[in-house]
């Protein structure tokens, strides 16, 4: 920070500053339709008898073992949910999500940086990282572990103490139970090892503390069928889910808009520090690099990147200042201009979510609304036509659009499903691929109707699928209203 500016006033405004941006990120309470998939299954395990590993929620051939690896999850979530109601998984959810903010201020801090400047770090990236918190989604415990591996490493890298790296495998044994994404936590531990290495500095205690980490992964439910699952799922492509697109594609279709223009403002700043005063921290740029590229290659790792920019780039940010006191003002405008960049994203998107209605009516709240109640990119749900469902005890194999099927499993538990949100975790992969060919129209795609047994069909108005469904002759359509439509078979109308 700038010498003339006192640091007790630059600590408060950039605390205020970072509180209110993160306020406005991290408030939303439409709920995320994988969060009833983990209540279907929290409530399966705590009310059946034995482990489910056969699959009960559809009626579409399945895998031979249901490898569900956020089923820890649902194990908490359910609970919860069920004793205190929306408001514990909320509380949850920005608990995590402080938890997360608080291990990449430290890290920061760790490296030496001022608390302004921890702060402003977190500024910067703040809606890369709260894009990551739809409520309410495995992915919270991630990014709360996440940053604290990043902390954990950062601080025996400091202090050439490393006892505190055998705090990593019980951490890891509870992540790799609530969420696949500890592998970026495997990730970050090597990439430290190997950036040490580089640097000639002491590496061995961080690839040593690898194994025990690699070998706790195998506690759990499935045993070493874990990580072939594992490896499958990171590495199949899934066209059809927009968090799982390049940022690239997703922007050229149109959908998560500002997230290119976030990473356009991110990756020269990570570029600019790496060829500045971070090219000796050869581990900073390992890290740095692999996020970028993890952001780059699929929408939903952006928090990665921007929790990896938090924690490892402040500490080097008086490098701009100290080089245009010399005289190098291009140096100083060449990292103005991203910073320039994120904060008129940031602006943007700030100024879009307070201009929606009742942003902070409902904190603690998980709404479930329907086509007329939500605004533009919000998840919809088919509310009226779960209503109607129930009104006339209607119940059966619903075929069902892909973001509905797991609300559909939740809340209507008398019926089952083709196919849903878990996808890789429960179909195979020649039923996942006749469903998206019905949903989107490509060939083969009109045999999916007659194929299966399905009885009911509760699919969004004027969309391709009920499209489809209304020109059968084999089914009628016996309900319509707020986006959704619902459609019997003939015979069992």
């Amino acid at each position: 920070m700038p010498e003339f500016v006192h640091p007790k006033i630059a600590g408060w405004s950039a605390f205020v500053l970072v509180a209110g941006a993160y306020a406005i990120g991290l408030i939303t309470s439409i709920a995320d339709p994988d969060m009833w998939g983990y209540l279907a299954f929290g409530y399966t395990f705590w009310t059946q008898p034995g482990f489910p590993y056969l699959d009960p929620f559809s009626y579409m051939p399945t895998n031979p073992v249901w490898i569900y690896h956020e089923w820890l999850t649902g194990v908490i979530f359910f609970p919860l949910y069920a004793s205190f109601g929306d408001a514990a998984l909320q509380i949850l959810r920005y608990g995590l999500a402080a938890g997360a903010l608080g291990f990449a201020f430290a890290a920061a801090k760790k490296r030496g940086a001022s608390p302004a400047a921890a702060l402003l770090g977190l500024f910067f990236p703040v809606f890369a990282i709260s894009a990551g918190y739809a409520p309410v989604r495995a992915q919270v415990f991630t990014y709360f572990f996440f940053a604290l591996t990043i902390y954990l490493c950062e601080d025996c890298r400091k202090s050439q103490q490393f006892k505190r790296l055998w705090l990593l495998p019980p951490l890891v044994l509870v992540w790799c139970n609530l969420h696949g994404g500890f592998v970026a936590g495997l990730a970050i531990i090597g990439l430290y090892g190997l950036g040490q290495a580089l640097s000639r500095r002491v590496f061995k205690p961080y690839l040593l503390i690898l194994v025990p980490c690699l070998l706790v992964t195998l506690i759990n439910p499935y045993g070493w069928d874990y990580w072939p699952y594992l490896i499958k799922a990171i590495l199949m492509p899934r066209p059809e889910i927009t968090e799982w697109m390049s940022l690239w594609r997703a922007y050229k279709l149109g959908q998560a808009v500002l997230v290119l223009p976030l990473y356009i403002g991110m990756l020269p700043l990570c570029i600019l520090f790496c060829v500045g005063p971070l090219r000796r921290d050869r581990t900073a740029i390992l890290v740095l690099a692999a996020t970028a590229w993890m952001a780059f290659s699929h929408v939903r790792h952006l928090p990665f990147m921007g929790l990896a920019m938090a924690a490892l780039l402040p500490s080097a940010a008086g490098y701009f200042w100290k080089n245009n006191l010399r005289g190098k003002v291009f140096v100083l405008f060449a990292v103005i201009i991203p910073l320039a960049h994120l904060t008129i994203i940031n602006g943007m998107v700030a100024y879009n979510r307070l201009d929606s209605p009742g942003l902070f009516r409902t904190p603690l709240s998980l709404e479930v609304l329907p086509s007329s109640k939500v605004l533009g990119g919000q998840m919809a749900y088919p509310t009226t036509g779960i209503a109607f469902l129930k009104e006339n005890g209607i119940s059966g194999n619903i075929l069902t659009e892909f973001e509905w099927g797991q609300f559909v499993m939740w809340t209507l538990p008398d019926s089952k499903v083709a196919m849903d949100g878990r996808y890789e975790t429960v179909y195979p992969d020649s039923v996942c691929r006749e469903f998206f060919a019905f949903v989107y129209g490509s060939p083969g795609g009109a045999q999916y109707l007659e194929k299966y047994p399905h009885e009911i069909a509760l699919l969004k108005t004027g969309a391709l699928t009920s499209a489809r469904v209304k020109q059968s002759p084999e089914w009628t359509r016996v309900y319509e209203g707020d986006g959704c439509a619902v459609f019997l078979r003939k015979k069992n109308s």
